[in-house]
């Protein structure tokens, strides 16, 4: 009841926006857009099972937590390619989740730094909504305590992640505010994937998860800009400000969500 009631109320904030007239053109300008966005992911419950050489395999009816404003808060970055309202996309999702109910002998369990999942993605916008369907793969940065064992973090893998699996999504995303350089946005989404990751260095031992997590993100993005005028503001203001937004909120620089 807990995750629908969250669900639900989040879902109504977001859908007064989607509902409410349009003010601004989505996507008029032909070119690419880079964007970076914060918020937060509800995963719902799953089953959670992992295979271990040395006892019975594990197996769990899981709720998970996002915790999106601790440590590496959720974020993710995009460029879309657009082209007469229609375009390509790649997103790069920093997804996380953590095990709200471990039982013995896991007595911690996350993929928190995260469950990193990089989309590519179709985008088909008509000045009002902007839809993306896209396909994507799952790199797990896996950090596991077994009873008895040593914590399971930062080894193997592409400094601790692994690529384990594979992801679909679906978004729905409307402006807010623009200015003549940059704008504001909101995007909704759900998100399904699969993945297989190790929970220790025996390539024989791993988890098995299915994730389905609903999205809500707030967005600050840069128009495109025309390469063969523009001006070394107009580079600045392109990347400078989406990478602050990044940089000092996302990664938390400040300490906002302390």
């Amino acid at each position: 009841m807990f995750y629908l009631n969250k669900i639900v109320f989040l879902f109504l904030i977001f859908i007064s926006f989607f509902l409410s007239p349009a003010v601004f053109s989505d996507y008029d300008q032909d070119g690419t857009y880079f964007t970076s966005f914060l918020g937060s992911s509800i995963s719902l419950p799953s089953n959670l099972k992992i295979k271990l050489d040395d006892q019975s395999s594990y197996n769990n009816h899981s709720k998970w937590q996002g915790r999106s404003f601790e440590d590496s808060p959720y974020y993710s970055l995009r460029f879309d390619k657009i082209r007469n309202h229609r375009g390509w996309g790649v997103e790069w999702m920093h997804h996380k989740i953590y095990l709200a109910n471990p039982k013995h002998p896991v007595e911690s369990f996350s993929i928190s730094d995260g469950f990193n999942i990089l989309y590519l993605n179709r985008v088909l916008t008509n000045n009002k909504l902007t839809v993306r369907p896209g396909f994507g793969l799952v790199f797990s940065h896996m950090d596991v305590k077994i009873k008895d064992r040593e914590r399971f973090y930062l080894k193997g893998g592409n400094g601790g992640a692994y690529l384990s699996g594979v992801s679909v999504q679906g978004s729905m995303e409307k402006w807010i505010y623009e200015t003549e350089r940059h704008f504001l946005n909101l995007e909704t989404k759900l998100t399904v994937s699969y993945v297989k990751p190790p929970v220790s260095s025996n390539p024989d031992e791993y988890a098995e998860i299915y994730n389905i997590a609903i999205h809500f993100v707030f967005g600050f993005g840069s128009k495109p800009i025309r390469s063969d005028d523009a001006t070394a503001m107009d580079r600045l203001y392109y990347w400078g400000l989406p990478t602050a937004h990044h940089f000092l909120l996302g990664q938390d620089k400040l300490g906002f969500f302390k």
